[in-house]
């Protein structure tokens, strides 16, 4: 129970490190007084990550771990999938997994705030735009794929689904064009 609560508390910290180190490279590059929003667009930014964080974790949890419960409909002892499952199935490795995937969202964040030039301040409103709007998308589809019959093998769209998800979730974060300033 310890170890659990010190994973969720060095995720969250993770997280809040992430947030800081970016405000800090707009204020360090004197961003902040020349878009004076960016770093009050970094509030709903974060609190968009944290959402993803936790969607993570428990779609880790879901789609690689699906089989904690009933055992009696498990893959048998032994097999990659029972091993997946059984290491999953632990709060901790789940916990680290979502830290892990939302960090790279916060990676490509860090990266195209240094890089860009005259679309920085749009640039935390448009990844609170794709978190929030990848997360309505997840959510919806999470409801269409568990409709679908319940077997052993039904994870596996599961998994596809949730696999193309998360990698337009990072193209779409990479290759977005924002708009110019509009007060030059």
């Amino acid at each position: 129970m310890i170890v659990q609560q010190s994973y969720q508390l060095l995720t969250i910290l993770l997280l809040v490190v992430g947030i800081v180190i970016a405000g800090a490279i707009v204020y360090h590059k004197n961003w902040a007084w020349k878009t004076r929003w960016t770093l009050l667009w970094l509030l709903p930014a974060g609190i968009s990550w944290y959402f993803l964080f936790w969607y993570f974790v428990l779609t880790v949890m879901r789609v690689l771990a699906p089989w904690d419960q009933w055992e009696q409909v498990a893959p048998p002892p032994g097999t990659w999938e029972r091993y997946l499952n059984d290491f999953f199935k632990n709060p901790t490795h789940a916990y680290l997994a979502g830290a892990w995937l939302t960090g790279i969202s916060i990676g490509i964040f860090s990266l195209r705030l240094l890089r860009e030039r005259d679309t920085r301040e749009n640039l935390p409103i448009a990844f609170m735009v794709t978190n929030f709007g990848f997360l309505f998308v997840a959510l919806s589809l999470i409801h269409v794929v568990s409709n679908l019959p319940s077997d052993y093998h039904r994870i596996w769209i599961d998994r596809v689904v949730t696999a193309i998800l998360i990698i337009l979730l990072w193209g779409t974060q990479v290759y977005i064009r924002l708009p110019l300033r509009s007060n030059r």
